[in-house]
C-alpha cells in the first residue's frame, strides 16, 4: 500500500475519481522474453487509449505483479504528452484527447526469488472522468521465472534521533547498505524519498553517486558492493516550519540477476514526527467512562460538553473527525457541542487528555458531569473540575474538609501529567490533627500505546483509584484531611468524590 501511495505523488495533478464521459484502456502488455532469472532485467511495453467520446483528464497507469511486492524500475520511454517516475512503475498524463493512444515502455527487475506460483505481471489504468472501469485492467501477462546462479543477501537498516523533532531542525539518518552475502553484487542502486511534505534531502556515502529527480526523491549508485561489505549512505534534511508526520523511506536493489532468501530486508522506513508540545496546551477529561452500573440500582452517566468560543477555530488534537466520517465533520465553532459525539474521546480507558493549540488554548471551554440516571429527576449529579497543565503539580495536593458519614462513599482519584505511571504517597487527617491517622501508597497505571499530537503526548495520563471509606475508622471522624505527594519525579493532580448512598448526591473536593 505504501509503495502505491508513492506512485501516486508522481502521477501529477490527480483529482477525486468521479463519473465522466472518458473511457481508458489498457489496449496490451507485451514482454521482451518469454522468460526470466531472479533479479533480471524485462521489459514491458504497455499500451494504452482513451476510447472517448469526451478527453480523459488525469490519467494514472500502474504495473502490478502476482508476488505483491514493488518492481524496481531501471528505465522508462513514452509516448509525448506522458511522463513516467525515475523509480517506480507508474507514468502519467494531464489530458488524453478521445481516440488518442500511447505506448510506454518500463524495464524493470523481476524479483529475486522464486515461489510456487507463476510470476505474472499486469497494468492498470484509470482517468479522473471515468466512464467505464471494466477495461482498465490488462490481463495477466505470464514470465516464468528460475533462479540464477548468484545468491546475495542485501538489506539496509536505518537509524535516527529519536522522536519527536523540532520544527526547522536539522536531521540526520544513517543507513547501513549491506551485502550479506555469500556472493558479491553489482550495480548496486538505493532509492530514497521522503513522502508526505516536499522537502529536500541531502545524500552522500563514499563510493556512491547520487541523483535527486525531485524536491523528494533520490536514487544512488555504486558499480559493486561485496559480499559481507557495508556500503553506509547518510541523508540530511531540515524539518518543515510546521508540526507534521512524515516518512523517509529507501529502498536497496541490485541490477544484477541473483536470488536472495530475504527480500523483506531490501527496504526500510523511518517515521518523524515534526512537533514540539511547546505548541499545545492540554486538558484532562477526568472521566469519560459512561453507563456504569453501580449499587442500589444507580445507573451513572457522564455528560461531556465544549465549546470554542471563537469564529476562528482553534487546533484540537484529537481533531474530532471520526474514523467513518467522510467528509470529515469537524467539531463546530462558537456554539456547545457533545465531546463524546464529536469523536474527541478516542478509547474507553476511562479518562483522557484533549490538547489544544498554545495560541487558542483559553478558547476551547470544557465541562464534565457525572450524574445517576435514575435519580436525573432528584440530582442533577455534579461537575467535575476541568484539570489543565497549570493544575499539575511535583509537590501533589492536598484536599481538605473532606466530610464524612455512614451514608457517604468517598472515592479519590489522582492522575499524572505525563501518562507514564508511578507510585504516589497518601495520607489522611482527622480533623485538626497534625499526624496521619492512616499512610498508605499508591501506584498509578496508564496507557503509553495512545500518542496525541506530532509532539508524540499522552493520551491517557496513568490512573490510581482508592476508596477512602474503607481507610476510615467508622464513627470516629466528622471531617478528613488529605496529602497526596509523588514518591517518583512527575506532576500530579486529583479530587474527592462523595457520594451519598441513598440520594446518589455528588459532592466534589478538589486541589
Amino acid at each position: 500500500m505504501r509503495t502505491t501511495l508513492i506512485a501516486l505523488l508522481f502521477a501529477g495533478s490527480l483529482s477525486v475519481f468521479a463519473l465522466g464521459n472518458a473511457d481508458v484502456a489498457v489496449t496490451s502488455i507485451t514482454a521482451n522474453k518469454t522468460s526470466a532469472q531472479t533479479g533480471e532485467d524485462v521489459t514491458l511495453t504497455i499500451g494504452v487509449k482513451n476510447n472517448g467520446p469526451a478527453e480523459a483528464i488525469d490519467v494514472n497507469l500502474n504495473l502490478g505483479n502476482s508476488y505483491g511486492g514493488r518492481l524496481d524500475l531501471l528505465s522508462s520511454t513514452a509516448t509525448a504528452g506522458w511522463q513516467c517516475s525515475p523509480v517506480y512503475t507508474n507514468c502519467w498524463s494531464l489530458n488524453v484527447p478521445a481516440d488518442g493512444e500511447a505506448m510506454l515502455t518500463l524495464t524493470v527487475l523481476t524479483p529475486p526469488t522464486v515461489r510456487p506460483d507463476p510470476f505474472r505481471v499486469f497494468a492498470v489504468v484509470s482517468s479522473g472522468n471515468e466512464s467505464n472501469i471494466d477495461n482498465n485492467w490488462s490481463d495477466y501477462l505470464e514470465i516464468p521465472l528460475h533462479a540464477a546462479s548468484r545468491a546475495a543477501d542485501l538489506s539496509i537498516t536505518v537509524s535516527a534521533p529519536p522522536n519527536p523533532i523540532a520544527r526547522n531542525a536539522p536531521l540526520t539518518l544513517s543507513y547501513d547498505v549491506r551485502n550479506n552475502g555469500p556472493e558479491d553484487l553489482n550495480d548496486i542502486r538505493v532509492d530514497v524519498g521522503v513522502t508526505t511534505v516536499f522537502q529536500p534531502a541531502t545524500i552522500t556515502g563514499a563510493g556512491w553517486t547520487c541523483e535527486t529527480h525531485t524536491p523528494i526523491l533520490t536514487s544512488c549508485r555504486r558499480s559493486s558492493l561485496g559480499a559481507g561489505a557495508s556500503a553506509p549512505l547518510e541523508v540530511r534534511l531540515t524539518t518543515p516550519s510546521f508540526d507534521i508526520e512524515m516518512s523517509v523511506f529507501a529502498r536497496v536493489f541490485a541490477a544484477q540477476a541473483h536470488v536472495e532468501a530475504n527480500p523483506a530486508n531490501n527496504e526500510v522506513w523511518r517515521t518523524i514526527f515534526v512537533g514540539s508540545a511547546s505548541n499545545w496546551r492540554r486538558i484532562l477529561l477526568p472521566i469519560t467512562a459512561t453507563d456504569i452500573p453501580g449499587a442500589n440500582g444507580s445507573l451513572w452517566k457522564t455528560d461531556i460538553r465544549a465549546a470554542i468560543e471563537t469564529l476562528e477555530g482553534v487546533a484540537i488534537e484529537p481533531a474530532g473527525c471520526g474514523a467513518i466520517e467522510d467528509p470529515c465533520s469537524y467539531p463546530p465553532v462558537n456554539q456547545m457541542f457533545d465531546v463524546r459525539d464529536e469523536d474527541l474521546i478516542i478509547s474507553d480507558f476511562g479518562a483522557q487528555f484533549l490538547y489544544v493549540g498554545s495560541e487558542g488554548a483559553s478558547k476551547l471551554k470544557v465541562s464534565t458531569r457525572v450524574y445517576d440516571a435514575s435519580k436525573a429527576e432528584e440530582t442533577a449529579g455534579a461537575f467535575i473540575p476541568t484539570a489543565r497543565d497549570e493544575d499539575f503539580s511535583v509537590e501533589g495536593f492536598s484536599l481538605i474538609g473532606i466530610p464524612v458519614a455512614p451514608q457517604f462513599r468517598s472515592t479519590l482519584r489522582i492522575y499524572d501529567y505525563d501518562g507514564t505511571g508511578g507510585e504516589v504517597a497518601f495520607a489522611l487527617y482527622s480533623d485538626d490533627a497534625s499526624e496521619p491517622f492512616h499512610r498508605g501508597v499508591a501506584s498509578l497505571r496508564g496507557d503509553d500505546d495512545w500518542k496525541l499530537t506530532t509532539a508524540l503526548l499522552p493520551a491517557h495520563p496513568a490512573i490510581a483509584q482508592l476508596d477512602l471509606s474503607s481507610f476510615i475508622p467508622a464513627g470516629q471522624y466528622s471531617r478528613v484531611r488529605v496529602i497526596v505527594q509523588p514518591q517518583e519525579s512527575m506532576k500530579v493532580w486529583g479530587f474527592v468524590s462523595i457520594t451519598n448512598n441513598q440520594t446518589s448526591h455528588v459532592t466534589i473536593v478538589s486541589p
